[in-house]
């Protein structure tokens, strides 16, 4: 949706899906059903995709915030 309305960024959507299929694995039984070991590489390209995103909708904000006044 945040794609649809401008707010995120190309290079942010190519990476959210994924990042979302990632943080399902934050369910123990998942995990193990699927016998997923993430590495700590993994993790931190996922929060990249994160701060990535958060940026866009501050980006967002800071326009809204700046038309009000």
């Amino acid at each position: 949706m945040a794609h649809s309305l401008g707010i995120l960024g190309e290079d942010v959507y190519g990476h959210v899906d994924k990042v979302r299929n990632f943080r399902n694995y934050i369910h123990p039984r998942q995990q193990m059903r699927e016998g997923f070991q993430p590495r700590l590489e993994t993790a931190k390209i996922a929060q990249q995709v994160v701060l990535a995103a958060m940026r866009d909708f501050e980006a967002l904000a800071g326009k809204e915030e700046a038309a009000q006044q």
